[in-house]
């Protein structure tokens, strides 16, 4: 399991923002799954950078 920090999660959902798909961004960052990247976005959503850092 690769873990990640919060800024490489940050740069994560900037890409997201700037339109990539969350397929994208995963193969992008090397997450293996556009499921990660919806947690993360989900828990940044709902806590901000304290969500992150779990």
């Amino acid at each position: 399991m690769v873990k990640f920090t919060v800024e490489q999660k940050l740069q994560a959902l900037k890409l997201l923002k700037e339109g990539y798909g969350s397929h994208d961004v995963a193969q992008i960052i090397g997450a293996g799954s556009h499921q990660t990247i919806d947690t993360w976005a989900g828990q940044y959503q709902h806590f901000g950078v304290q969500g992150l850092e779990i």
